[in-house]
């Protein structure tokens, strides 16, 4: 289906010079190939060899990136939080799953074997349940949308539940719980802050690995707004030597690239693609 869709662009558009596909990971850049989606690890989407699947069908160059490393380029190339020509930045991308991609000097970073950092599979519990990728209590267990839906779940499903707002609901989805949290339900503000404190948990080792001069918070878990940023700041504060930590800013995605950050880093890419060898620009008529 992705494929008749980007062939019926082609079809309509003759001045396309590359297509980006951001992909979430696990996924290994030098094969294409993605390892595992912890959401969707009994599909067949384990394994997928993407290049394959898409390399040769196409007149155009197909570019696949980690989604979180696509999100870093969105903010990179039209993000308000970083200053492309000092700065250094870390896209911590909090949705479905949690990843991150790091920037710097407008060079992305990656591993020797061609994966980016899998920041939701860092244990925070050594201890904690067994996640779907081998290790146990990942970051992705604590604060992705799947863990704090379930969290919010059990905590309706006690006594003290059945005072809350989002008891009234039939499928409590992750804004419902956002926007009961701002107009002050206190089931929802304990959620929101617990969660919080876990995205900043992940902010804290991120700040200690790159020590970047910007971290941009992204994708679904965003959304929760000043609560979720006040939390995760704090969790710095606590956690971050205090010359380290007042050095680092730490910020919610732009509202604009939060209507879909993926989809925004999976264009930039492509331009990134383009930008370094702007000869492809020139082929397509585009000089």
């Amino acid at each position: 289906r992705i494929k008749e869709i980007l062939r019926d662009f082609l079809a309509r558009y003759e001045d396309i010079a590359a297509i980006g596909v951001a992909v979430p990971g696990p996924f290994n850049v030098k094969t294409a190939e993605i390892a595992l989606t912890t959401s969707m690890a009994t599909s067949d989407w384990t394994n997928v060899r993407l290049r394959e699947e898409f390399g040769e069908d196409l007149p155009v160059k197909v570019v696949f990136c980690h989604d979180a490393i696509a999100g870093a380029l969105a903010n990179w190339w039209f993000g308000s939080k970083v200053d492309n020509f000092r700065s250094s930045l870390v896209h911590f991308l909090v949705g479905d799953g949690v990843g991150a991609g790091f920037i710097e000097n407008g060079e992305v970073h990656e591993n020797a074997m061609g994966f980016s950092t899998e920041m939701g599979h860092v244990s925070v519990d050594v201890d904690g349940p067994l996640c779907a990728c081998g290790n146990r209590g990942c970051l992705e267990l604590y604060c992705s949308t799947f863990a704090f839906l379930d969290d919010v779940n059990q905590r309706l499903a006690r006594p003290e539940g059945a005072g809350s707002v989002l008891a009234r609901l039939s499928g409590v989805t992750v804004q419902d719980v956002f926007t009961a949290a701002a107009a002050g339900d206190p089931l929802a503000m304990e959620a929101v802050d617990r969660v919080g404190r876990y995205i900043g948990y992940g902010v804290v080792n991120l700040i200690n690995i790159y020590a970047p001069d910007v971290v941009v918070v992204s994708n679904e878990m965003a959304k929760g707004g000043r609560q979720i940023l006040d939390r995760v700041r704090e969790v710095v504060r606590e956690r971050v030597l205090p010359a380290t930590a007042e050095s680092v800013a730490v910020e919610l995605e732009d509202e604009w690239l939060l209507v879909d950050p993926v989809l925004f880093g999976a264009g930039a890419v492509a331009i990134n693609y383009c930008l370094e060898d702007p000869m492809i620009l020139l082929g397509n008529g585009m000089a």
